[in-house]
């Protein structure tokens, strides 16, 4: 018997009776049912609201190179005169933690992160940065040969090849007899097999005095450097003279040559040169080194105003980084160098976005502009392209200048725009 509310159908030849009952359409509610699902709806969304979903955390992984990098570099000694043997040992098995650890299988990869390492180490010489990185990277590699590193620690003993089993011995590369000075130098150090270590009376071969001429040269350039360093603290100029010796020898050529000086035109010869770009070894900062060559036959007084430009990479805006306005002085023939630096990029991001209608934040170096003035007159000027030529001449106006005020806020704008020429 059927309970539904549809109506049978029925057979065939057989009459329909009449029903009393109407049908209920399908897919059909009642009003005040829809109404009291709709008020469910509206109190449960209201009552239990949805839960914020929590950020996702960056996942933990490596650190990347530069980190690697930098932990790797504060661990490299310097090379210091008659320094400890046994600190030297010491050091090594360190650096040779350091290395398992970034899991870097093969000389080439950990030739280039001690390579990157270096660039951390401004008081490491060129050529002793040659001898460390290569003694410490032939260290590695013999322990690694020898199945001396367990969990990234040097072990002291060779499990694999021709001598296992027999302990390693860390020596100095060239004996102290030869070099005293260097025998606890990082790059004078060695891993071999204690069969094969040196024994008292042994002569040096070939390889150890060639790896000896090496040693010398490090040492000669560290004594140079030492010697740079303190010239630069007594504020000493490249030619070895103090800025009271400087003045001293400017005046007597003033006075040889009269007072021309002040009326001839000087004839000079500028030129710069980008030194890097914004790294955090150089505080995210641009550099340049600029260059000024007095080819007049008679001292000179002038002004010279450097202006390193970045742009924006949207609207192609021009905007000042850094102006250095100095005055030197210089005697016939005289070769100035000096080298300015921009702020630390990261000062211009906020401000860039009012100085940009598109909302540029991308710091760009554009290239430098230098002016010199002498008496208040514009002798020579250069650019880096002839753009920023047409600005140093004056046909366009100078770059955009973002204040120290104006950093928390709106840049300074100076239109860049032709002058109109009366």
């Amino acid at each position: 018997m059927l309970t539904s509310n549809h109506r049978q159908r029925p057979l065939s030849g057989e009459k329909r009776s009449p029903s009393t009952t109407a049908p209920m359409k399908s897919g059909l509610v009642s009003a005040p049912v829809l109404v009291l699902v709709l008020i469910s709806i509206a109190f449960t969304s209201i009552a239990a609201p949805k839960k914020k979903r929590a950020p996702r955390k960056p996942p933990k992984g490596p650190p990347t190179i530069n980190k690697q990098a930098e932990q790797l570099a504060k661990a490299i000694p310097v090379y210091t005169p008659n320094s400890s043997e046994a600190a030297a040992r010491k050091q090594v098995e360190q650096l040779i933690h350091l290395l398992s650890a970034t899991n870097r299988d093969n000389i080439s990869a950990n030739t280039s992160l001690l390579s990157t390492a270096m660039d951390f180490r401004k008081d490491i010489g060129d050529h002793e940065q040659t001898i460390t990185m290569g003694a410490i990277i032939k260290a590695w590699d013999t322990a690694s040969a020898y199945g001396a590193i367990k969990r990234h620690h040097y072990t002291g003993y060779a499990t694999r090849g021709r001598y296992a089993g027999e302990p390693l011995v860390i020596e100095n590369i060239v004996s102290q007899k030869v070099l005293p000075e260097c025998k606890g130098y990082v790059g004078n150090m060695r891993i071999v097999p204690k069969s094969l270590a040196r024994k008292q009376g042994d002569t040096p071969d070939e390889r150890e005095q060639a790896y000896a001429i090496g040693l010398r040269q490090v040492m000669y350039e560290s004594k140079t450097r030492a010697a740079m360093l303190e010239r630069e603290k007594s504020k000493v100029g490249p030619l070895g003279l103090s800025k009271a010796q400087e003045e001293a020898r400017w005046q007597a050529a003033v006075a040889a040559t009269g007072d021309a000086y002040t009326r001839k035109r000087p004839n000079l010869s500028l030129s710069a040169q980008k030194m890097g770009t914004p790294s955090k070894l150089n505080g995210n900062r641009y550099g340049l080194r600029v260059e000024v060559i007095n080819q007049s036959t008679h001292p000179t007084e002038v002004q010279i105003e450097s202006t390193i430009v970045g742009y924006t990479d949207n609207n192609n805006k021009i905007y000042e980084l850094r102006k250095d306005t100095r005055t030197l002085k210089l005697r016939r023939s005289q070769v100035l160098n000096y080298k300015i630096q921009s702020p630390n990029v990261n000062v211009f991001k906020k401000p860039l976005v009012g100085f940009d209608p598109k909302k540029s934040q991308k710091v760009i170096y554009r290239g430098f502009t230098i002016v010199a003035k002498h008496n208040g007159e514009v002798v020579d000027m250069i650019g880096s392209d002839a753009r920023l030529s047409r600005v140093a001449s004056g046909d366009y106006a100078a770059p955009a200048m973002i204040s120290k005020a104006s950093r928390t806020g709106v840049a300074v704008e100076t239109p860049y725009q032709a002058k109109s020429k009366n």
